[in-house]
């Protein structure tokens, strides 16, 4: 998988940490040059977001190696013939779509405000139903028909067909996307990923709570190995979990917020994480919040040379892209709202949250899917597993909910869409803070 000429990725990247990082180990990788296929440019490095953090050589190397097969099935399952892309204008598909399948309601494409477009550089046009879209149907997990949906919304690196008149109306990233070993596990991470992400972005862009979990009996296994590898220095950044409960999903979404000494670059980085046991999400999201760390401390690097910038607490940097946003918080950009949102409501010990659920897999996929069933959510489906993916071993599923809030660039908030009404309405202008 990893070769310079032939490999999915084209080399693995080390990160040496600073001396105020914990001992953990941080790779980034990148992925073959999947723009050759689309007749695209080169994307600079690390611009695919491929990596891991983990405390074992073995750990982040699978797990960045899996993460690359994601990637790289998300680039090429249409173009390798995994599923088909129709081209039609909204209208049109209104027409064709087959009558054993559903066509996404038009107010599931109108996410933003109309103010939104007025922003200096936003990269979105508004949806029009006769301009047209590449269309990808995907099958429903909760018993209702296929849906045709907007592969701008599922296929991250979808390229819009602008000599056929497309434009770029929506954002696809990697949330609900998962590689595992197995369809099923592969499912189970991906369903959770969706409700980790519609948690974290509910929250963040409105004045929904969060609890601080203060680590007792239940978490003490995590607690060993946060100590041990901040090995007690000084100069660690301070760990602190915060629980963001979903309005009606199960599952423990957990965020990580790491914080420097004071005086000390990075400011501040926030991981993410979510399973069905308490501890385990609370060790993902440190695993990510380790990686981010280090991401911003990058960032910041990359930041200062392009356009050093200046502290303002009162307006809102106008952020497109997945990384930048790291800088600005961890350069101490919008410090107060990043308080504020990371305010808990309370303090709850570890043992005082939900139990966790203990199944198997085809019991984790039941409760999964049965919360959205319950909840009266859609919920669809995309096998990307090529061919090649599958001879390594992985499965790639792709799973998407109009009724829960996926990643959006970080001040393309979609304010319009109608999941904001469970977290008490959209009012943060803030770009949100994650990569």
């Amino acid at each position: 998988m990893q070769s310079p000429l032939c490999g999915l990725d084209q080399r693995i990247n080390f990160v040496c940490g600073a001396l105020n990082s914990p001992h953990t180990i941080t790779v980034g990788a990148e992925l073959a040059g999947v723009h050759v296929l689309f007749g695209g440019r080169a994307r600079r490095p690390g611009s695919y977001h491929i990596g891991a953090g983990g405390l074992f050589i073995e750990e982040v190397i699978v797990r960045t190696l899996a993460e690359t097969a994601e990637r790289y099935a998300q680039m090429t399952a249409a173009h390798f013939g995994a599923f088909d892309i129709k081209f039609q204008t909204y209208v049109e598909m209104q027409g064709s779509v087959a009558s054993d399948s559903d066509l996404i309601p038009e107010d599931s494409l109108d996410l933003f405000d109309s103010t939104a477009f007025n922003k200096p550089n936003f990269p979105f046009a508004p949806f029009c139903a006769n301009s047209p879209l590449g269309w990808v149907t995907m099958e429903s997990m909760v018993g209702a028909r296929p849906m045709a949906i907007p592969a701008q919304m599922v296929l991250v690196g979808y390229r819009t067909q602008r000599q056929l008149g497309e434009r770029a109306t929506f954002s696809s990233v990697t949330t609900g996307t998962a590689a595992h070993r197995t369809h099923d596990l592969a499912l189970i991470n991906g369903l959770l990923e969706l409700i980790q992400i519609d948690a974290a972005v509910g929250h963040w862009y409105s004045g929904w709570p969060c609890d601080e979990i203060r680590l007792d009996e239940r978490t003490r296994t995590l607690q060993g190995i946060v100590e041990r590898h901040n090995n007690g220095r000084l100069s660690a950044p301070s760990t602190t979990f915060m629980y963001i409960s979903n309005p009606d999903l199960p599952g423990f979404p957990i965020a990580c917020v790491l914080r420097g000494p004071k005086g000390t670059s990075p400011e501040v980085a926030v991981g993410l994480g979510c399973a069905l046991g308490l501890e385990e999400a609370m060790y993902k999201s440190w695993l990510e919040a380790l990686g981010v760390w280090d991401l911003a401390t990058i960032n910041m690097i990359e930041s200062s040379r392009r356009s050093p910038r200046e502290m303002d607490q009162e307006k809102p940097r106008q952020i497109f892209d997945l990384d930048s946003n790291v800088a600005y918080y961890a350069e101490g950009h919008g410090s107060n709202v990043f308080a504020d949102r990371f305010s808990p409501r309370s303090v709850l010990g570890a043992s005082a949250l939900g139990t966790d659920f203990v199944g198997s897999a085809d019991d984790r996929i039941r409760y999964l899917v049965d919360a959205f069933r319950d909840s009266e959510k859609r919920l669809y489906r995309l096998d990307l597993t090529t061919r090649d993916v599958e001879e390594l071993g992985f499965a790639i599923e792709r799973v998407w909910s109009p009724d829960t809030l996926s990643l959006p660039l970080p001040s393309a908030q979609p304010t319009r869409h109608s999941r904001f009404i469970a977290y008490g309405g959209a009012s943060n202008e803030y770009p949100h803070p994650y990569p």
